[in-house]
């Protein structure tokens, strides 16, 4: 896999985050419904890197904030994804690293979600791989229900994907 640049995209500050596709016993992926200017947006849990901690701690803990979930003993790199886009007012350089886990199927707890969390996310839903291919929904990455599927299929990959918008 090619390395990110050193340098950040002109005029935006730099994000570093996680994305983990936590998927269940029978297969299903949890994703999060985010409103952003009134567009729904289907997205894995994740978020972003607090200082001091590596990118697989802050993989674990956005699992646990965001799910209730204990963290999964193994969590398996499977790809990258660097997109520039403004966030929150700010253009952001985007660098995440996406992990593949496996959970037992659970209703999530929603008190360590943060304000902006209960404010921008209105549903979650366990997603079948026929269901993600099906779906008109906007998914993050588009590809999802492909790179979940070739997951299933063939296992993670040998060095970590190069992941689409």
């Amino acid at each position: 896999m090619e390395q990110w640049p050193d340098e950040i995209a002109t005029d935006a500050v730099l994000g570093v985050g996680t994305r983990v596709l936590l998927v269940d016993e029978d297969e299903r992926l949890l994703l999060f419904r985010y409103v952003d200017k009134g567009k729904y947006l289907w997205v894995p849990v994740g978020g972003g890197v607090e200082p001091g901690e590596t990118i697989e701690q802050t993989a674990r803990r956005e699992i646990v904030e965001e799910t209730g979930f204990l963290p999964p003993r193994e969590l398996i790199e499977i790809g990258r994804r660097r997109l520039v886009v403004p966030l929150f007012e700010q253009l952001t350089d985007v660098r995440e690293h996406w992990f593949l886990a496996r959970v037992p199927h659970a209703d999530i707890t929603r008190s360590g979600w943060t304000p902006l969390e209960h404010e921008t996310i209105s549903a979650y839903r366990w997603w079948t791989v026929a269901e993600l291919s099906a779906t008109a929904e906007w998914l993050i990455p588009r590809d999802l229900a492909h790179i979940l599927s070739e997951l299933l299929l063939h296992g993670p990959p040998s060095t970590p994907l190069e992941l689409g918008r």
